[in-house]
């Protein structure tokens, strides 16, 4: 892939991750706010998940095509997530436990929660595993879509390597199928008991809510590869990104807002891969960084973050605005710090005992 368009893809994250911090710092936790709802515009940020899912389909399948084999792929995979996810996990363990006199996040209290977010696993499976011995959560609420992402991971990665020439098919037909019976399970209004257990393994293997976004990003991934290779998108492709539209469109029927978010990052991609100059402004420098460092971004930020805007946002009335702003900026610095100063000398560290 080409230079230009991979640094747009970071701006993109950056924009993911930027829309995420508003909707936490004030939206998600109004009552733990200082200035409560006063501010309280930014509660379609929480779509800024949907569009890392997008961007994720994306990369990933750009990734499986440049990794020989399923061992490399998912060794490369925990290189990235897990010497982060574990040191940031650490670290809101550590703020929490110094500072957070007043229990605002419980969870972010427990030692046990590090490891266990630190697994990527569904916390209540883990749970459900112990025999409710042992209750489990993450240790920042905002760990839940990694769950997703790892779920995806493992679709993805074992039909390409299984099916490998006809991953494009067999992909988008189990994709169709797990969306179809998610459908008819969580719309059977019974008490049987099968129906009830397929619900409750639904409901812990979810990947069928952010399957038709990571679908999106698999498709415009397609639709680049025909760009660059002067082919004509084939009609195959065509219909399953229509039958994703009308899904989509199902899904949201009662929440236009939210389509219409959906629309705005399929437009983004759609001139991602045909209007490329028109989203020149994205390659700015600073913008580039934040999306090099969004992930660690975004395992600090919402627990941390709403911590101190609890215990410090008051001073800065009748502009506590200000305050959140501030913290955005700072966590931003720390992340871009970490990602280029720290993360990348761990993961050079790490290679050697892996490859």
């Amino acid at each position: 892939m080409d230079n230009k368009r991979i640094y747009i893809l970071d701006s993109f994250r950056a924009i993911a991750i930027l829309l995420v911090m508003v909707f936490h710092y004030f939206s998600r936790w109004t009552s733990l706010y200082p200035y409560g709802k006063k501010y309280d515009f930014f509660s379609y940020g929480k779509m800024g998940v949907h569009f890392f899912f997008v961007i994720s389909g994306f990369v990933i399948l750009y990734t499986l095509e440049c990794t020989p084999n399923f061992i490399i792929f998912w060794k490369k995979r925990m290189l990235r997530l897990f010497p982060s996810m574990l040191i940031a996990s650490t670290i809101t363990f550590l703020i929490f436990i110094l500072f957070d006199n007043g229990l605002l996040f419980p969870n972010s209290h427990s030692i046990k929660n590090i490891f266990v977010s630190s697994t990527f696993i569904q916390p209540d499976l883990l749970s459900s595993l112990t025999g409710r011995k042992f209750e489990f959560d993450y240790i920042s609420g905002s760990y839940w879509s990694l769950w997703l992402e790892i779920q995806f991971y493992a679709f993805a990665s074992l039909l390409f390597y299984w099916t490998k020439k006809n991953f494009n098919a067999v992909f988008f037909i189990v994709t169709f199928l797990i969306l179809l019976i998610s459908l008819i399970v969580f719309n059977v209004d019974s008490e049987n008991f099968i129906v009830r257990i397929i619900k409750s393994l639904c409901k812990t293997f979810n990947l069928f809510e952010a399957l038709p976004f990571f679908s999106f990003g698999i498709l415009f991934y397609l639709f680049y590869k025909n760009k660059t290779s002067n082919l004509a998108i084939p009609i195959w492709q065509k219909i399953n990104f229509v039958l994703l539209l009308i899904f989509q469109g199902y899904i949201y029927k009662n929440e236009p807002q939210k389509m219409l978010f959906v629309l705005g990052f399929l437009f983004m991609f759609f001139l991602l891969i045909n209007q490329s100059k028109s989203l020149a402004f994205l390659e700015n420098k600073f913008l580039i960084k934040i999306g090099v460092a969004s992930y660690f971004l975004y395992l600090i930020h919402e627990n941390i973050g709403v911590l101190l805007i609890n215990k410090l946002g008051g001073y800065f009335s009748p502009i506590e605005f200000v305050w959140p702003l501030f913290i955005i900026g700072a966590l931003t610095m720390i992340s871009i710090f970490y990602t280029y100063k720290v993360d990348k000398r761990i993961n050079t560290f790490l290679k050697k005992y892996i490859e």
